[in-house]
């Protein structure tokens, strides 16, 4: 091919020129999997012309492998290439045979008849250019790189999101397969209307049109019953000439053998139908220039009859177009009914997109094609309204019987249009049956909605046959009704709300100006994208509010279950929705700059908590669930953990704790110790992210998460690490706890300590809150915060504030009282006297006997003891049956001995409670609660 040869002329080049040196570049974010085998030996460019071949042949080969990555085929055959479709047979015809539908035959002279000649432009200019504006915006997306089999919907769900995308690809779907059902039922019409041996005649459906069209003719009267027996009862002696009446019955048994014959041409494969469809579209065009004819003929002729209605076709009349320019709307139908009824009459454009995976460039052939038939059907559409108001009068345009001939009656040669018409139908019907099994075979292959694998192709290349086979059974399914009224509406809502998602994914890519949006067709605007939106979901809404709101509640029922159960991709993170999610959030960061520091109202703890990551699993298990159980916060939780090493020598060792960190995070399950999975968030929605770092050793991995945690406002406010229980075997252990809370307070921080196992089911019982000193008031919005989760909101809170003043207690109960109903914190109060406590827990005093711990740290350790041991006494009295108790810990100081200060914490919160966590607070003293709004 020209790209090969290209290619293989620079390496040989270059290998020519001695020694030069070329690179390929790093692969997107979103192909980190793929990269190892895409790396490219740059050493093998500069040598011969071999090694140039050579390195042609890598760059091919690799290069598919990454198309294949991307949703691509991963083939560059050019024998392949040159089997495929160009712009005219793959996308213009297609789009036109499609356009020129059923509804422009034999509705389009009757919407006239009811809207007039200015309504009815006014009507078709709507839908033409709800569609054109589609059409643009549909041209850039599919510009902006390969497009590959399944079309449109490859479009949304690269462009939007594979949630949003999959939902419209389901409804683009639907709305086609059922199109195909309104192309049979049509071409049912039109052949009872007009050809034989089903015989001339009117179409009627009850008793009374067919005694009044008898009477009319002078001819005897039959009175029919429907139902699944078709029974005729005659008060003459034959059937009536004029008059010829079908059941419903009869109609759906000739939908049923005409779609079985259409299934089996697609059957055949796309080329036959490919083949066979410009016959169809030829025949078609010669109707649509005999009706032309017609219009500027017919009064050579005139009056032609209609039928046998009774009305007739008097030519280009200025009485005609004056008499018909206004509308004469009904209950039944008026402009939203009438806008439903016409818009499946433009819907086809997506014909030739569907067809992607069969184009030889589908860049290039997408856009011309498209725009082009719209074009075409557009001048053809509204030329023809205003042609219909000026050849006949307003109740032969307007009488529901006639519809299916008026037609015919135009054209000097009646039969052949009639015939045009019908191959026509089926023509747009075969197109609709060969694009929808290719687009639902292209959401099967995706995985994006897992009950629809099993009907994914393994074998590339061939036909979806069990696609196929889905959709004639649905046809089936849409072909019962017999009729056209039923189902038409219907196929304009998912047609709309498709061509909104389209216009949507255009608008993102623009608005948002996403780096890799680079379309080719540069004919597109961001407002002509957000137009044709606002016209789509205005026109679903116009022709019925209960169908548009049934049909979102589908797309948002799909959404979300695509987005727990679909499969994910590479190149989810690059969608439209993604680049959405990402510029608000930093729009918002950037403007929390103006807050350096938010106040009480807005505080929230940000947590820091760092994890164990041992043998690819969490260790200390008990942080993840006391952080989630803590989400009711609404903070920003980031789960981190320090590697020991160097990082260069450490990435894979980084990567698989990231991988451990993240995958518990998204699966919301954590890996017991001995080995079984235990479910901690039901919904899978703990808000967290995770954080690895590579440092020489632990605390220095600590310092660079403590110094670095979050970003701008959502910078971590608030640390979370688990107690050391092994900390005598492990010194380093105390001294990473220690190190924790020094930092906490260099870095203006609050730290929490977590000791024991947190219970994951309900719980019932008591949270207990021992107030030593205050903190600013976390140890008070801790209790508030969990008693919103599952766990914790059935048991009651208790408040234990501890003094050193015996006198006046039943003054302070009642001001801890009147507190806690301030802070409308649902919790009992009591006081505890303790006097050797506060000392033990003032910074100066901690100062002083650390100072003396320079000297004697066991008699500075030996002095802070009993403090701890009282309190433990205390807590064991009170709190030994409660669920979970919280207490205050001090703030280790810079000579603090770290065995010293874990010794403390142990004896502090020794056997309490007996069955249950607990929690030690330290906080920073800065206000963050407050009896105020």
């Amino acid at each position: 091919c020209t790209f090969r040869r290209a290619i293989s002329a620079m390496a040989t080049t270059a290998g020519e020129s001695g020694g030069g040196r070329a690179s390929i570049g790093d692969l997107p974010p979103g192909m980190a999997a793929y990269k190892p085998s895409l790396d490219i030996n740059r050493d093998t460019v500069g040598g011969g012309a071999s090694e140039g071949a050579e390195f042609v042949d890598n760059f091919l080969r690799r290069r598919s492998v990454a198309d294949r990555a991307l949703g691509g085929t991963g083939q560059f055959d050019d024998e392949a290439d040159s089997k495929k479709l160009g712009t005219l047979a793959g996308v213009y015809l297609p789009c036109l045979q499609n356009i020129l539908g059923i509804i422009f035959f034999i509705r389009s002279s009757w919407i006239v008849g009811v809207a007039g000649i200015g309504m009815g432009f006014f009507i078709v200019f709507t839908c033409c250019a709800t569609t054109f504006l589609t059409a643009i915006s549909m041209s850039a997306v599919a510009t902006n790189g390969k497009v590959p089999a399944g079309g449109a919907y490859y479009m949304i769900t690269r462009g939007i999101g594979p949630e949003f995308g999959a939902a419209c690809g389901v409804l683009f779907y639907l709305a086609t397969t059922i199109a195909a059902c309104m192309y049979i039922l049509g071409a049912i019409e039109v052949a009872q209307a007009n050809l034989p041996p089903l015989g001339p005649g009117r179409i009627l459906k009850d008793c009374d049109k067919l005694r009044a069209s008898c009477e009319n003719n002078g001819l005897p009267w039959a009175v029919a019953k429907f139902g699944t027996e078709h029974e005729v009862t005659f008060s003459g002696s034959e059937w009536p000439q004029g008059c010829c009446i079908r059941s419903d019955n009869e109609v759906r048994m000739l939908s049923v053998l005409l779609t079985l014959f259409m299934v089996s041409v697609v059957f055949v494969g796309i080329k036959f139908v490919a083949r066979v469809g410009p016959a169809f579209l030829a025949i078609c065009l010669i109707a649509v220039a005999l009706i032309l004819i017609g219009f500027w003929s017919v009064h050579t002729r005139a009056p032609v009859k209609i039928g046998d209605t009774g009305f007739v076709i008097d030519g280009l009349r200025g009485d005609n177009f004056n008499n018909n320019f206004g509308p004469q709307f009904t209950d039944k139908w008026h402009f939203g009914t009438l806008v439903a009824l016409f818009f499946p009459s433009v819907t086809g454009i997506m014909a030739g997109s569907n067809r992607s995976g069969d184009l030889k460039d589908a860049q290039a052939s997408i856009p011309r094609g498209t725009i082009g038939a719209i074009v075409t059907t557009s001048v053809l559409y509204l030329s023809n309204m205003v042609m219909w108001g000026a050849v006949a009068s307003r109740e032969a345009l307007a009488d529901e019987a006639g519809v299916s001939k008026i037609a015919a009656a135009m054209s000097p040669y009646g039969p052949l249009v009639a015939v045009g018409v019908f191959l026509s139908t089926v023509g747009a019907g075969l197109q609709s049956m060969t694009g929808a099994p290719r687009l639902l075979h292209a959401i099967a292959a995706d995985g994006l909605i897992p009950f629809l694998n099993f009907l994914e192709e393994k074998t590339p290349g061939k036909e979806p046959h069990k696609c196929l086979a889905l959709t004639w059974l649905i046809i089936n399914l849409g072909i019962m009704p017999a009729d056209l009224e039923i189902i038409v509406p219907l196929i304009s809502m998912f047609f709309l709300l498709y061509y909104a998602g389209v216009n949507l994914a255009c608008f993102l890519l623009e608005v948002l100006k996403m780096p890799n949006f680079r379309p080719r067709w540069q004919i597109y605007h961001w407002a002509t994208s957000f137009l044709g939106f606002v016209l789509c979901i205005m026109i679903s809404f116009f022709i019925s509010i209960v169908f548009a709101v049934i049909t979102l509640v589908l797309v948002v029922a799909l959404y979300v279950y695509v987005g727990k159960k679909g499969k994910k991709h590479a190149w989810s993170s690059g969608c439209g929705l993604v680049g959405v999610r990402f510029t608000q959030a930093r729009d918002s960061l950037l403007l929390l700059r103006r807050y350096p520091s938010l106040q009480y109202k807005n505080w929230r703890p940000q947590m820091l908590c760092f994890v164990n990551v041992e043998d690819e699993h969490i260790t200390n298990n008990a942080v993840i669930l006391l952080a989630n159980q803590m989400k009711k916060g609404r903070g920003l939780t980031v789960i981190s953990t320090v590697v020991e090493g160097q990082v260069l020598d450490q990435k894979e060792a980084r990567e698989q704790a990231n991988e451990v960190i993240h995958s518990t995070i998204e699966s919301g399950e954590v890996v017991l110790s001995d080995g079984q999975a235990q479910s901690f968030c039901k919904t899978h929605n703990f808000p967290a992210l995770s954080r690895v770092v590579v440092a020489a050793n632990k605390i220095a991995g600590i310092d660079a998460l403590m110094q670095c945690g979050g970003l701008g406002g959502l910078a971590t406010n608030t640390v979370l690490s688990s107690f050391p229980e092994r900390w005598r075997e492990d010194n380093s252990a105390a001294e990473a706890l220690v190190h924790i809370d020094r930092l906490a307070v260099a870095t203006d921080m609050s730290h929490l300590v977590l000791r024991g196992n947190v219970p994951n089911e309900e719980q019932h019982g008591t949270v207990d809150v021992w107030w030593v000193q205050h903190d600013g008031g976390l140890l008070l919005l801790l209790p508030m915060l969990l008693a919103k989760h599952r766990v914790w909101k059935m048991c009651s809170i208790r408040l234990f504030a501890v003094t050193a003043k015996a006198d006046k207690t039943e003054n302070m109960q009642e001001a801890l009282n009147k507190v806690l109903y301030d802070l409308r914190m649902d919790a009992t109060a009591e006081v505890v006297v303790m006097p050797s406590i506060r000392d033990a827990f003032k910074a100066s005093a901690a100062k002083k006997w650390e100072e003396s711990g320079k000297q004697d740290g066991q008699q500075s350790f030996m002095r802070r003891l009993p403090a701890a041991m009282e309190l433990n006494n205390a807590m064991k009295s009170r709190s030994a049956d409660a669920k979970l108790v919280i207490t205050n810990m001090p703030h280790a100081q810079s000579s603090t001995v770290p065995r010293n200060y874990v010794d403390f914490a142990e004896h502090l919160t020794q056997d309490v409670p007996t069955n249950g966590p607990c929690i030690l607070v330290s906080g920073t003293g800065k206000q963050l609660i407050s009896a105020y709004n």
